[in-house]
């Protein structure tokens, strides 16, 4: 094994735990906007159902 893999596998798992925080925190912050989005763009419970399940 070369010795300059282990840190780039290492920089990888870094960026996609980043990635995945990262996707998790905005799943989190749509749901508690979602109250004040709604009224403003006018939509309907089925339509803020939909954008929350694509997060």
């Amino acid at each position: 094994m070369n010795l300059h893999q282990i840190p780039v596998r290492w920089r990888l798992f870094g960026v996609l735990f980043l990635l995945s925080f990262l996707s998790y925190l905005m799943r989190q912050n749509i749901h508690v906007a979602g109250e004040l989005m709604m009224p403003e763009l006018q939509l309907s419970e089925l339509e803020m159902g939909w954008i929350y399940a694509s997060f």
